[in-house]
């Protein structure tokens, strides 16, 4: 009696586990991701990718700025994608390969470029005649450098890394009317501008150094100061100062000025100067000075910070062929003849990079002339 149920039982059992082992054969793969693209800030960070799927899948990345994790599995799961942070000036692309069976998917990855920062605290400057300094600001995130279009201005440091602080410097003006530069600073591929204004010195003041009172700039034309505190300006004869003695003229005037003294209405300093004593010379003489470089020109300081002066070496002319000589070395005239001898001399002061001091020598050459306030 037991028997006769068990088989039918059986069968039914039997036919039922067939039926369901034929359905899940004929059941078709399938994979799919729920995402195709990720995009990345330039810090970085985690994304997921939801997988559904009835079989094994793997992910392939070639990219080193990239982790998958898990990187294969099977069935329905989720992959999480990890990425550095992009500390290079360039945009980031790459592509992950999920695949399953006969199936791929394409991941296409993204990341921004780190950007460029910069920026100051001030894009214009104002300078007074007498010079001075100021300081700027900067904030940045990389190496920057600072280009610098004036002679009159220094700026230090010229080139740095991250935030710091530059500081620029304007040397007295002894022009009648504005001058401008502009600093620009850079970082990659982006610029920010400094406009700089200083206002025009229709007096100087100069420069006290052992109570005398120093023009900052040699004489350069009749009655005009140079421009820049390293220019040589123009090479004056003893006791002449008009435009028929100046070795811009090209005119050599062999015949010494006779005179003790250089005469007043011989005077090529602008109006409330004149050119200096010989126990003037000897008054600058006596402060500290140093050999050193300005804007690529070697001259001697004189005095000591903030009242210093540079006297350039500019050389000298000598003689018909107006061959500018000695280089290495400047040479400024006294209001001073040298009295003694045959009366050929006038007293001078030589600058070079061992020493300074003063000398005689012949009153028809070319010499540089730094005046004092009258």
């Amino acid at each position: 009696m037991c028997k006769n149920f068990l088989i039918p039982f059986v069968f039914l059992l039997s036919l039922s586990l067939i039926i369901s082992s034929c359905n899940e054969k004929d059941e078709p793969h399938f994979f799919e991701l729920d995402k195709t693209t990720l995009s990345f800030e330039i810090e970085g960070g985690s994304q997921n990718i939801a997988i559904s799927s009835n079989g094994n899948w793997t992910v392939s990345n070639n990219a080193d700025w990239l982790i998958v994790s898990p990187q294969s599995d099977n069935g329905n799961g989720t992959v999480i994608v990890t990425a550095s942070e992009n500390e290079t000036f360039e945009a980031r692309e790459t592509t992950l390969t999920f695949s399953s069976e006969t199936k791929t998917v394409t991941v296409e990855i993204a990341q921004r470029a780190k950007e460029f920062y910069l920026e100051l605290d001030k894009t214009t400057l104002l300078f007074e005649a007498e010079g001075g300094t100021q300081n700027i600001s900067v904030s940045s995130n990389e190496n920057w450098t600072i280009s610098n279009d004036a002679s009159w201005i220094t700026v230090s440091p010229q080139s740095g890394n991250g935030n710091a602080t530059v500081i620029v410097t304007a040397v007295v003006s002894m022009r009648s009317e504005t001058r401008t530069a502009r600093l620009i600073f850079s970082v990659g591929t982006k610029s920010v501008i400094t406009d700089i204004t200083q206002e025009e010195s229709i007096n100087p003041q100069g420069v006290v150094i052992n109570d005398v009172r120093w023009a900052t700039h040699n004489v350069d034309a009749p009655g005009t100061f140079t421009e820049n505190i390293e220019c040589d300006g123009e090479y004056y004869q003893w006791n002449r100062g008009t435009t028929d003695f100046l070795y811009w003229d090209d005119y050599w005037n062999s015949v010494y000025a006779n005179s003790d003294f250089w005469l007043s209405e011989n005077n090529p300093c602008p109006s409330g100067w004149r050119v200096p004593t010989n126990d003037e010379l000897e008054k600058l003489l006596n402060s500290d000075n140093s050999w050193t470089t300005i804007n690529g020109i070697n001259g001697r300081q004189f005095g000591t910070a903030p009242n210093t002066i540079f006297l350039p070496a500019g050389g000298r002319r000598v003689g018909s062929n107006l061959i500018l000589s000695f280089r290495l070395n400047g040479f400024y005239w006294s209001d001073m003849a040298n009295t003694s001898g045959d009366g050929t001399n006038a007293r001078y002061l030589f600058v070079n990079n061992s020493d300074a001091g003063r000398a005689n020598h012949l009153r028809p050459s070319g010499f540089s002339i730094r005046c004092v306030a009258e």
